[in-house]
């Protein structure tokens, strides 16, 4: 499965996860958006990320960096994530990524 981990408030996340469990969850993306608004998370998944328009609303995910305002989680690390990353990154040739998605 992957590597379990458990946040509350004050907690940064430390990788790119799926949520699996969650309660009252809201978390501050403003490093990767720039949003200054923190956004509700949920484990209810998702059937197509593209229908979202960006990765980083997507319901379901907490994204590295980011930091926990108010609820639990819990989450679960699998890789799969930066894998998706970096074969994104390999197909866009020479277009530089920001730092933050690679």
């Amino acid at each position: 499965m992957g590597d379990i981990v458990h946040l509350s408030a004050g907690d940064m996340v430390p990788a790119d996860m799926r949520i699996i469990q969650a309660k009252d969850l809201f978390i501050s993306q403003s490093a990767l958006t720039g949003e200054s608004i923190s956004v509700e998370k949920t484990p209810k998944a998702v059937k197509m990320v593209s229908d979202f328009g960006s990765l980083t609303e997507t319901s379901n995910l907490a994204f590295m960096g980011s930091n926990v305002i108010s609820g639990i989680v819990r989450l679960v690390y699998s890789g799969f994530l930066q894998s998706q990353k970096k074969l994104t990154h390999r197909l866009l040739g020479n277009f530089r990524l920001p730092m933050s998605l690679i």
